[in-house]
């Protein structure tokens, strides 16, 4: 791993309008030379095989893959562009194929939970949906308890972490979206820090990167940013590697509370972030 000081800008997790995000590739990398930075990851949301209205279309996704590498070699010596997808573990479907995710060519991808149950009706809940819905789902789909749809949430993240070990792990308790103001329940309460713990295991054992996201707070100042104070703290026991990404939805957000995500990293006792880049390789940035 190359080790690398000063402030070394970088994101990873970027969605354009070939998903859910809000600007062309090109809007992104333009708006990431002008930050100063020196690394971008382009990180579509993959296809999957049921329709939604925020992920990518499979037709989508060769010309998604055209046009990253050619922006990569247009940008070359100004900024770093890598192409990677964010695939997400399905409960009743698993991840894609290894085949799969080699055929694509990616220089690295992220591994997320975002489906959690399906509806009598057939719609799929999702982790960080808005709150009515939510409410529906764990009514419906989980009995009215909160601590089954947590434990299962955290459980599908050990699986994709140990079946899949993706070079990075996603939002890592993006449902706590769910649980603010009023909250159903405390993160101090065992049975939550238990399945926290045996996904952070997990996570371990795979050997992924786990990021720091800032992108539940961009979107609203009242999220917290992923993964909270205490679970950073754990994972700096753990010595889980943490990548740096803003989840940006539009080009302005590429750097959104990085400040304060640095200083959250460092009281969780870290001193570098970890970085993909080209081929496989991998550099640790130090924190400033």
């Amino acid at each position: 791993m190359k080790n690398e000081t000063g402030l070394i800008k970088t994101n990873f997790h970027t969605h354009s309008n070939y998903c859910d995000g809000r600007g062309e590739l090109r809007e992104f990398a333009n708006a990431a030379v002008e930050k100063g930075f020196a690394r971008l990851g382009f990180s579509s949301h993959a296809p999957v095989p049921f329709d939604t209205d925020w992920m990518m279309k499979s037709g989508d996704l060769d010309r998604y893959l055209r046009e990253t590498r050619s922006l990569a070699a247009e940008f070359r010596g100004r900024l770093e562009i890598l192409t990677g997808l964010e695939i997400d573990y399905i409960p009743d479907i698993g991840f894609p194929s290894a085949s799969w995710i080699s055929s694509a060519g990616l220089d690295y991808y992220i591994g997320s939970v975002h489906f959690i149950a399906i509806f009598h009706d057939g719609r799929r809940l999702t982790a960080d949906c808005v709150r009515e819905k939510f409410d529906a789902g764990i009514s419906e789909c989980f009995g009215g308890s909160i601590e089954r749809a947590v434990r299962y949430y955290y459980a599908l993240i050990s699986q994709m972490a140990l079946s899949m070990k993706p070079p990075i792990i996603g939002h890592i308790d993006v449902i706590m979206k769910n649980n603010a103001a009023p909250a159903r329940f405390s993160e101090d309460e065992p049975w939550y820090r238990a399945a926290v713990l045996g996904a952070l295991e997990a996570a371990r054992a795979a050997g992924s990167a786990v990021e720091v996201n800032t992108g539940g707070a961009i979107r609203n100042s009242k999220c917290p940013i992923y993964p909270s104070l205490w679970i950073l703290r754990e994972m700096a026991a753990m010595n889980i590697p943490v990548v740096l990404n803003s989840d940006a939805h539009r080009p302005e957000d590429l750097d959104g509370y990085f400040t304060v995500a640095r200083l959250m990293l460092k009281e969780a006792g870290y001193k570098n972030t970890v970085a993909p880049g080209a081929a496989g390789s991998w550099h640790e940035v130090a924190l400033q």
